[in-house]
C-alpha cells in the first residue's frame, strides 16, 4: 500500500489548491483513498490531507508527497494533538464568553437589581472614591442610584461600598469556577471529554 500527502483539486480542471482556487469544488485525486484530513488548520483554502492506494499516484495532480506508513502514523498522531489543543482553546474561550456575560448580569441588592456592565461600573467605582471620603468625615448623605429595574433608590455610603464588595465576591465566585472549569480542559485526553463533562 502506498501513502501519500495530497492536497484536493478542482473538479473540473484538476488543478490543486496549491496552484488555484477549486472554481468548480473540490475533488480528492483520482485513486486515492482518503485516510484523514489535516482539519486542524481549516479554514483554508489549501486543505492537506492524507491518503492511501494500491497504485502509484505519485504524478497524479494533488499529490503533493510520498510517505512511509511510519510518516503516516505519526502525522495522523500530530493531527489528533493538534485537534484536542484547538478543542481545548475554542472550549476556553467559550467559557470566557460566558464569565464576562454572567459579569455584566444585574446583581441583586437589598431587593433591587444593580447594573453591574462596564460604563456601570466606571460610575460605581467614582461613587465608592467619594464614599471613602465621606465616611471619614463622617458626612452620612446618601447617593441616589437609579437601578436596573427603574427604581430610584438611597444608599449610605456604607451600603454603596458593601454594593460594590457584593460585585466582587460574585466576580471572584465566576472567576473560581471557570478556572477550575478550564483546569477540567487541560486534563482532557479527547474531544469527547471536553464536551461531554
Amino acid at each position: 500500500m502506498n501513502h501519500y500527502l495530497f492536497t484536493y483539486v478542482d473538479a473540473v480542471t484538476k488543478t490543486p489548491s496549491t496552484e488555484g482556487p477549486l472554481t468548480h469544488g473540490p475533488e480528492v485525486p483520482q485513486g486515492l483513498t482518503v485516510e484523514f484530513m489535516l482539519e486542524s488548520q481549516y479554514p483554508t483554502n489549501t486543505p492537506f490531507g492524507y491518503g492511501s492506494s494500491k497504485e502509484d499516484l505519485e504524478r497524479q495532480p494533488g499529490i503533493l508527497a510520498k510517505v512511509t506508513a511510519k510518516e503516516l502514523k505519526q502525522a495522523k498522531k500530530d493531527e489528533d494533538e493538534a485537534q484536542l489543543n484547538r478543542a481545548k482553546t475554542e472550549a476556553k474561550v467559550g467559557l470566557n464568553f460566558q464569565r464576562n456575560l454572567t459579569n455584566e448580569e444585574p446583581l441583586e441588592f437589598q431587593g433591587h437589581l444593580f447594573d453591574v456592565d462596564f460604563d456601570s461600573l466606571q460610575v460605581l467605582s467614582s461613587a465608592v472614591s467619594l464614599a471613602h471620603l465621606r465616611l471619614l468625615d463622617k458626612d452620612e448623605t446618601k447617593f441616589r442610584w437609579k437601578t436596573a429595574d427603574n427604581a430610584v433608590v438611597e444608599l449610605s455610603p456604607r451600603e454603596l461600598l458593601e454594593l460594590h464588595g457584593a460585585y466582587f465576591l460574585r466576580a471572584n465566585e465566576v472567576h473560581q469556577q471557570t478556572s477550575s472549569q478550564k483546569n477540567r480542559i487541560s486534563s482532557c485526553k479527547s474531544i469527547k471529554d471536553i464536551y461531554d463533562a
